[in-house]
Parts: C-alpha cells; sequence; structure tokens
C-alpha cells in the first residue's frame, strides 16, 4: 500500500482506522481530524477498493461509471487475462459495483475482503 498513502490521504479513506488508529493514545498530527470522522461514521467521499479488471489496468487510469469518472488506479498488477489492483473510487458507487477501466469491465470490491 506504498501508493495509496500519500500526504493527500486521510486514514478514514483508507478504511484502516479500525487496524492502525488508537482513539486512547496521546496526541498526534492529525487528531483532531481523525476523531471528528470517526464519531460522524467516516464518512469521506472517496475509499479505497480493490480491483479487479478484465484488462491490463495502468496507475493513474480513470475508473468510470455510464462514462462518469467515480475513481483512479493507485496500483495493479496482471493477473490471468486482466489485473487486480488498488484505486480510490467514490463513494457513490455501491460495493460491490461494476465499473470501467480503459474500456475494459471492472469489479469493484471492498479493500478489507
Amino acid at each position: 500500500m506504498g501508493l495509496e498513502l500519500t500526504e493527500g490521504v486521510i486514514p478514514a479513506e483508507t478504511n484502516l482506522v479500525p487496524r492502525g488508529v488508537s482513539f486512547t493514545k496521546g496526541c498526534y498530527t492529525g487528531q483532531e481530524l481523525v476523531a471528528r470522522l470517526d464519531s460522524r461514521g467516516n464518512n469521506v467521499a472517496k475509499h479505497l477498493r480493490k480491483i479487479s479488471s478484465s484488462g491490463t489496468c495502468v496507475v493513474g487510469s480513470e475508473i468510470t461509471v455510464e462514462g462518469k469518472k467515480v475513481g483512479v488506479v493507485t496500483s495493479a498488477v496482471p493477473s490471468g487475462d486482466g489485473s487486480i489492483g488498488l484505486g480510490y473510487v467514490s463513494r457513490s458507487l455501491e460495493i460491490p459495483g461494476i465499473a470501467e477501466i480503459d474500456g475494459f469491465s471492472a469489479s469493484i470490491t471492498s479493500a478489507s475482503d
């Protein structure tokens, strides 16, 4: 998950808060934001998702539904006749969901499954 964790990403978007954030330890940078989002149900605009595509995925490719951009691929590797990877996807896409990446069908699921 190296490419997925950048300075522009907040913990709630990664779905890692339950595994990687302590709410009982002392102060840390960003604590107020993390606590506020947690108290509001981690309702963020995008989430890290697992991608399984029938075609080749390239980092930076747009994830679309009916021609509308809903996300971006952040990492991908070949797998069989297609690709698997990770990307940030809009919360508007129900999970599990179907999208397109570079004209190929892609299954979008929870990254923690």
